[in-house]
């Protein structure tokens, strides 16, 4: 999966393409039932700490709109990848469950505790 405007991963700054060993689809970020982002609520940092600065304020609950919907929607696409019967809606609505419930920031910490 990745977007077709240049991001590695659905960003849903606009369509991406899905591909799974079923089939290969072009989607919106509409079709998800989430807005259309736009770039400047996704910066992701300008250093290494700036990033990880980043990235532990979204697991803990406190990313934007913008950050939250894209991450629940890359987990939710990698989730329906092992759980293939079920609706990729019910799957973004999982990973959307975990990161608000600061369930993922929980299993985080408990696997780097583990390292």
């Amino acid at each position: 999966m990745h977007s077709l405007d240049g991001y590695d991963e659905v960003s849903l700054t606009g369509e991406f393409k899905l591909v799974t060993p079923q089939r290969e689809q072009v989607l919106s970020p509409q079709q998800l039932g989430k807005n259309v982002n736009k770039s400047i609520d996704l910066h992701g940092g300008s250093s290494i700490k700036e990033s990880a600065a980043i990235f532990m304020h979204i697991l803990s609950a406190k990313g934007n709109k913008a950050q939250n919907d894209v991450v629940c929607s890359n987990a939710g696409i990698a989730i329906q990848r092992f759980r293939p019967t079920r609706s990729l809606e019910d799957c973004i609505d999982e990973a959307e469950t975990a990161l608000l419930s600061k369930k993922a920031y929980k299993n985080y910490i408990s696997l780097v505790e583990t390292i």
